[in-house]
C-alpha cells in the first residue's frame, strides 16, 4: 500500500513538472526535432525489445532517419556479437554448455553441486561453527553446535562424491572454465558479470529473495543455474530479457536502425562503450544491499501479465507519453537515487555536451537513447529546452 501512495506521489509530482513543461504534455511519437537557428537534429526515444506487430515503426522515426546524415546509439549492438566469435570465448561458452549437459544427465551432479552451494551458504551465514571445526577453542551457542554438525555431515559427503568419476569429470571442466576466464583478455566482460570468487547467489541473498528467484524460475522455465552465479542486476536483467523475449521477439528501436544505417552506408557514432555498459551493470544498486534488487524480483514476482503490461508499455511508448514513462523512473530516484543516478542522471550529463556540439554543425543527427533518458528533472529535453533550443515533438 505504501508504494502504491508513493508511486501516486510521484505521479503527480511528474503531471506538475510537465504542466510547467508543457512541450512534452500531449503524446503524439517518441521523436523531437530539436533546432539551433538553422542547425537541427532529431532525439529519439527507444525501446530495445518489440513486438514483430509493432513495425512498420511510427512514421516519424522513419522520417527523421531519412533525412539525418548521422545515427547516434547509446552504445554499439554488434560489439557483443562480435566478442562473442572470438576463440576462446567460444572455447568458454563450449565448455558451459558441457557443463550444462552433464547436469541436464547426472542427477548426481546436481544434487553434487547443490550440496556444494548449501555448504558455502552455511559457511558464510556461521562463520563460528565453522572455524571451530579446526579450532576448538572458539565457543558456540547450542544451535552453532548444531550446525557445526551439519557443515562436517555434508563436508564429508561431498568429499566422498568427489571421488566419483562423473563428478571428477564434472570438476574438471568447471576448473578449465575459470581458466579460461581467469588468463584471458577476451573473457573479463564475462568475468566482471560474475560475483566474486563465483559465489552463487543462494549465498549473496536472503532465503526469502533467492527462493523468488527460483521460483520465478521454476515460473517461467528458466534454468536457475545459468543465472545464479552472476551478479545480481545482471541475474535480474537476463531473467527479465528472456521472459519478455517469449512475446516480444522484434529488434528493438536501436538493433533496427543500427541495422539500417549499414544498410544505407551512414556514419555511425555512440555516446558510450559496452564495456563501460557492462561495468555499469554489473555494479548497479550493489550501494543498497539486496533491497534494490529484492525490489525488482518482487516486481516481477508480482505482475499478473508481463505480456498485457509490456504491451502497454510499447503503446505508451510509440505515443510518447512522457507521464507514464516517467512513474518508475521517478520511483526509483526517490528510493535508490544512487541507481538513478548511475543510470539517467549522470549518463544525460555526459551525452548533453555532446549534443551540444551536434548542434553546431550544419550535418542532421538521429539520436537514439531509451526513452527514461528524456523526461523528468535530468531528462534531456528539459535540459535543452532549458538551454534555449527550439524542441518539436513530430
Amino acid at each position: 500500500m505504501r508504494k502504491v501512495m508513493m508511486k501516486k506521489f510521484l505521479l503527480m509530482a511528474a503531471v506538475a513538472f510537465l504542466c510547467v513543461n508543457s512541450a512534452f504534455l500531449y503524446g503524439e511519437t517518441s521523436v523531437w526535432k530539436i533546432s539551433n537557428g538553422d542547425n537541427v537534429l532529431y532525439l529519439g526515444g527507444t525501446i530495445h525489445l518489440l513486438r514483430e506487430s509493432d513495425y512498420p515503426l511510427p512514421q516519424a522515426f522513419e522520417a527523421a532517419f531519412e533525412q539525418s546524415d548521422i545515427l547516434v546509439f547509446e552504445a554499439s549492438v554488434d560489439d557483443f556479437p562480435a566478442s562473442l566469435n572470438s576463440g576462446p570465448v567460444r572455447a568458454f561458452y563450449e565448455e558451459c554448455a558441457q557443463i550444462t549437459a552433464m547436469m541436464e544427465q547426472n542427477d548426481e551432479i546436481g544434487r553434487f553441486v547443490a550440496l556444494t552451494t548449501q555448504l558455502n551458504a552455511m559457511i558464510t551465514q556461521y562463520e563460528n561453527a565453522y572455524h571451530s571445526i579446526s579450532d576448538q577453542t572458539i565457543p558456540l551457542t547450542d544451535h552453532e553446535q548444531e550446525i557445526r554438525g551439519e557443515i562436517i555431515t555434508i563436508a564429508f559427503a561431498i568429499q566422498k562424491m568427489v571421488q566419483r568419476e562423473d563428478i571428477a569429470a564434472y570438476l574438471e571442466t568447471a576448473r578449465n572454465i575459470l581458466v579460461l576466464m581467469q588468463e584471458n583478455d577476451d573473457l573479463k566482460f564475462i568475468t566482471n558479470l560474475m560475483n566474486p570468487d563465483y559465489t552463487s547467489l543462494e549465498v549473496i541473498f536472503s532465503p526469502e529473495l533467492f527462493g523468488i528467484l527460483a521460483s520465478l524460475c521454476e515460473t517461467y522455465r528458466y534454468p536457475l543455474e545459468n543465472i545464479q552465479f552472476l551478479k545480481p542486476y545482471v541475474a535480474y536483467s537476463a531473467l527479465e530479457t528472456y521472459i519478455v523475449r517469449q512475446f516480444a521477439k522484434a529488434d528493438g528501436v536501436d538493433m533496427f536502425f543500427q541495422k539500417k544505417a549499414k544498410e544505407y552506408g551512414k556514419q555511425i557514432e555512440y555516446f558510450e562503450t559496452v564495456e563501460f555498459q557492462y561495468d555499469l551493470l554489473a555494479n548497479l544498486g550493489s550501494e543498497y544491499g539486496e533491497s534494490y534488487y529484492a525490489y525488482l524480483f518482487r516486481e516481477l514476482e508480482s505482475s499478473e501479465d508481463i505480456e498485457r503490461e509490456f504491451d502497454q508499455m510499447a503503446d505508451v511508448w510509440r505515443r510518447g507519453e512522457a507521464i507514464a514513462i516517467l512513474e518508475d523512473v521517478l520511483y526509483v530516484k526517490e528510493h535508490f537515487p544512487a541507481v538513478y543516478n548511475a543510470m539517467i542522471a549522470d549518463r544525460n550529463n555526459a551525452w548533453i555536451p555532446v549534443i551540444e556540439s551536434y548542434l553546431k554543425t550544419r550535418s542532421v543527427e538521429f539520436v537514439l537513447v531509451g526513452a527514461a533518458h528524456l523526461f523528468g528533472p535530468d531528462g534531456l529535453l528539459p535540459q535543452l529546452e532549458t538551454k534555449g533550443y527550439k524542441i518539436e515533438q513530430q
